[in-house]
């Protein structure tokens, strides 16, 4: 499949436009920020192994994959949404078109028909767009959904990113989790995990795989190359009030996800899960920016 190559000052960037919309390579002076794309990902069409990719119209997971909207249950299980919790929503496993493209940027963009396309998917109308915008200074993507159709419907959207975790250090300030049973989560606890993030941590330690509210927007990953001290900074949009954070013990790669809602959330409407209800013409946007302080990959 086709790929598109982004680069300006240090930075450079393989989109996968046809793989979900995803990111295949993010580099700083020839140093991975992001996880390259895992061998034969893109040729298989496959997101999850990739270095980014966008969740929308629902983030993480949903619940037996359905959800109770308007006097009825709309039910995620279709198509290559075969997991029981429906992960990560519909955008990944589509194909995006390229909009316009320049040297450091790019807009992609995702027309999806509703019942008229896949009435197992997800039965309402929108179009979702991806802005990437390389700068000297930093990164920067733009994950945007706006609602279609004739009638009301919910929405949660985010960025996954996959970040190497040899040696890495993950900092980040949030004031609550919550405790899962079956990957769902069920009660607001993780105080310890919530000091670990806040003090900084190695990330391969964390084993983590769980949703943090009241995020401040910022987190800080670091680690030793040779004698000199590298650093990541991520910065989130202010309505990206979740953070879901996944760190597989003994894995090579750890994920730190800014997102709209937690997961679960369409399960949750009207709760404190975050989910948005969007009206005919409306949209929900997110941003996430990835830099490198004084140039220092």
């Amino acid at each position: 499949m086709t790929t598109l190559r982004l680069a300006t000052g240090g930075w450079e960037m393989v989109l996968a436009p046809q793989v979900g919309g995803g990111v295949a390579a993010l580099r700083f002076a020839g140093g991975d920020v992001l996880r390259e794309a895992l061998p034969g990902a893109i040729e298989c069409g496959d997101a999850s192994g990739l270095s980014e990719f966008p969740m929308l119209p629902s983030v993480n997971c949903t619940n037996g994959g359905r959800f109770p909207w308007a006097g009825s249950i709309v039910r995620l299980v279709g198509g290559s949404q075969t997991h029981p919790l429906a992960l990560h929503g519909l955008g990944w496993l589509l194909p995006w078109e390229v909009v316009n493209a320049t040297a450091s940027h790019a807009e992609l963009r995702l027309v999806h028909g509703g019942e008229e396309a896949s009435p197992s998917a997800w039965p309402f109308a929108f179009e979702a767009r991806r802005q990437f915008d390389l700068r000297d200074s930093f990164a920067r993507f733009e994950l945007s959904i706006i609602n279609t159709g004739s009638e009301s419907m919910p929405a949660a959207i985010g960025v996954h990113p996959y970040f190497p975790s040899a040696g890495r250090r993950l900092r980040a300030r949030v004031a609550s989790g919550w405790e899962t049973e079956r990957e769902l989560p069920v009660r607001r606890g993780l105080a310890g995990a919530c000091r670990s993030l806040a003090d900084g941590a190695e990330a391969a330690s964390l084993a983590l795989d769980h949703c943090f509210a009241g995020w401040d927007g910022a987190a800080q990953i670091s680690w030793t190359e040779g004698n000199r001290q590298r650093t990541i900074e991520l910065a989130a949009s202010p309505n990206a009030g979740f953070l879901q954070v996944y760190t597989p013990v003994g894995g090579d790669h750890f994920c730190i996800e800014p997102q709209t809602a937690m997961p679960d959330a369409l399960n949750r409407i009207g709760e404190e899960g975050g989910a948005a209800v969007l009206e005919p013409g409306q949209d929900l946007t997110v941003w996430m920016r990835l830099s490198v302080p004084n140039g220092a990959s």
